[in-house]
């Protein structure tokens, strides 16, 4: 399933776009969605899906390069394979639609 949904996200780059055209309400997502509302809106809607997915990405790409010296060689050699990194991306979007979850993820600083 991860590779299917890194290939998905793959042959849609036409649908690439920077941070600020990417209108994500993360802050609506994390107190007024449901767990049916999640799912429904953002893990089936494609273009809600592949900008959220572009935005942990990213996240996570940040996370990666804040560390330094053996513990950065360690994490890139970790995630060296993309399915490890498409599979944790799409874990935590998947994470999502528990309502524990949601408000850690939708906060930027907090994914960090």
């Amino acid at each position: 399933m991860t590779r299917e949904e890194g290939l998905r996200i793959t042959n849609d780059l036409q649908r690439l776009t920077i941070p600020s055209e990417r209108n994500v309400d993360y802050s609506k997502i994390a107190s007024d969605f449901s767990n049916y509302d999640v799912k429904e809106e953002i893990i089936t809607e494609q273009s809600a899906y592949v900008a959220i997915q572009q935005d942990f990405s990213l996240d996570l790409l940040d996370y990666i390069d804040s560390h330094t010296g053996a513990a950065l060689n360690t994490m890139k050699k970790f995630f060296i394979h993309p399915g490890i990194f498409d599979g944790l991306v799409s874990i935590m979007i998947q994470e999502m639609t528990s309502k524990a979850m949601r408000p850690h993820l939708c906060d930027k600083h907090a994914r960090k």
